[in-house]
């Protein structure tokens, strides 16, 4: 025998109701009613934002570390050293780990010495080409890695710092770009 149709929407009723006294709120507050959707409406669906692309390096950190190189004043990067950084020279066989900032902060201060003015706006390509160069060796993959900040100097230098979690984690230095390019 078929349930006639107002006792069938009962059960529904009451679970709706229990539902709704079940609304999380303050004591004392009252939850403000849900708007209804009727059949003739369609709630309009809200724009999921695109997200916008990242480096991983924070825009004032950034911003710091190119006014530091082009400045001279390579004290300023020292807030954003690692406790360890590795190190690389170029063309040198000379790598390692470094926990003394002074060291750091006197091989970035000889590396400045001059005041060339610094780019660190290359092309994805030329980056590229300093990481997997294949006459280049070893390799300098490592120290290029994708979202590492990577410049040029007016003097040819080239400097790498790879960045993770807000703080610099390694540096490349090499004293003239064709020891990455060999061109």
């Amino acid at each position: 025998m078929p349930i006639p149709r107002s006792t069938a929407a009962v059960p529904v009723l009451v679970l709706a109701l229990a539902l709704s006294a079940c609304t999380p709120g303050t004591p004392g507050s009252t939850a403000s009613p849900s708007p209804t959707v009727t059949e003739s409406e369609s709630p309009t669906p809200t724009p999921t934002p695109t997200p916008t692309p990242t480096t991983g390096i924070p825009a004032d950190m950034r911003a710091n570390i190119v006014d530091a190189m082009n400045s001279g004043n390579t004290a300023a990067i020292e807030g954003y050293l690692a406790p360890v950084v590795h190190i690389t020279y170029a063309a040198s066989e000379a790598d390692g780990d470094v926990s003394d900032p002074t060291i750091v902060i006197n091989d970035l201060t000889e590396f400045v010495a001059g005041f060339p003015t610094w780019d660190f706006d290359l092309p994805a390509a030329l980056v590229d080409q300093y990481a997997n160069d294949p006459d280049t060796f070893p390799s300098y993959a490592d120290d290029f890695p994708p979202g590492a900040l990577v410049g040029k100097a007016s003097n040819n230098k080239v400097i790498s710092f790879v960045i993770a979690d807000g703080q610099i984690t390694r540096i490349f230095f090499a004293v003239d770009e064709y020891v990455l390019t060999f061109d």
